[in-house]
C-alpha cells in the first residue's frame, strides 16, 4: 500500500501542475483570439473551438491523470477489502485454544522432566546408602580376618546379611521411586488432557 500511496501523491502533483498549465494555455489562447479578431463579430463557438484546438494536449493530459487517480483509488479500495477479508478469514479459521494447548503441553513436559529428575536424585541417594553399607560390610570382613575362625564366620555372616539387606532395601526403594515418578507423570498427563479437553469444548462452543 505504500507504493500506491506514493503513486497517488505523484499523480496528484502532476495533475495539479497539468491543470495549471491547461488554465494558462486557455487564457493565453483566449487572449490571442480576442486580440486577433478585435473589432470583428464572432460567436462563442468560434472562441471555444479556437481555445480547444490550442490547448487540447495539456487538457488531454489533465483528464488522463485524473482518470489514473480515480482508477488508482478504485484499485486501492479493492486491495484494502481483499486484505481485510483475508485477515478476517485467518482470524475466523485460527484456533482460539492453540496457545492454551501449547501451554498445557509445555507444562506436561516440565512436570515430566521434574519427576524424572527427582527420581534420578532419589535413586542416587539410595545407591549411595547401599554403597556405604557395602563398604562397611567389606571393612567388617577385613577386620574378621584377624579374629578367630568362629568369630570370623559369624562376623562374615553379619556382613553378608547387611549386604543382602542393603540390596533388598535398594530394590524396594528404587521400585517406590519409579512408582512415584510414574504417578507424577500420569498426573501431569491427566492435567494436560483435562486442559486440552476444556479447550476443545471452548472451541466447540465458540463455533456455535
Amino acid at each position: 500500500m505504500k507504493k500506491e500511496k506514493n503513486l497517488r501523491i505523484f499523480l496528484y502533483v502532476v495533475t495539479i501542475l497539468s491543470l495549471i498549465y491547461t488554465c494558462y494555455t486557455v487564457f493565453q489562447a483566449y487572449g490571442t483570439f480576442t486580440s486577433y479578431y478585435q473589432g470583428i463579430a464572432y460567436q462563442f463557438l468560434d472562441v471555444f473551438a479556437y481555445v480547444i484546438s490550442s490547448c487540447y494536449a495539456p487538457l488531454c493530459f489533465t483528464i488522463l491523470f485524473y482518470v489514473m487517480i480515480v482508477a488508482l483509488d478504485i484499485w486501492c479500495d479493492y486491495l484494502e477489502k481483499e486484505v481485510a477479508g483475508g485477515v478476517l478469514h485467518v482470524e475466523a479459521n485460527e484456533d482460539p485454544t492453540k496457545e492454551i494447548k501449547k501451554a498445557a503441553k509445555e507444562q506436561y513436559k516440565d512436570d515430566k522432566d521434574l519427576a524424572k529428575g527427582a527420581a534420578k536424585i532419589d535413586k542416587a541417594v539410595v545407591k549411595e546408602e547401599k554403597e556405604s553399607i557395602d563398604e562397611m560390610a567389606r571393612s567388617q570382613k577385613e577386620a574378621a580376618k584377624e579374629l578367630a575362625k568362629e568369630n570370623r564366620a559369624e562376623l562374615n555372616k553379619i556382613a553378608e546379611d547387611e549386604k543382602k539387606f542393603a540390596a533388598e532395601d535398594k530394590r524396594i526403594k528404587d521400585k517406590e521411586i519409579d512408582e512415584t515418578k510414574k504417578e507424577a507423570i500420569k498426573d501431569a498427563k491427566e492435567a494436560e488432557d483435562l486442559v486440552k479437553e476444556t479447550a476443545k469444548q471452548v472451541k466447540k462452543n465458540a463455533k456455535k
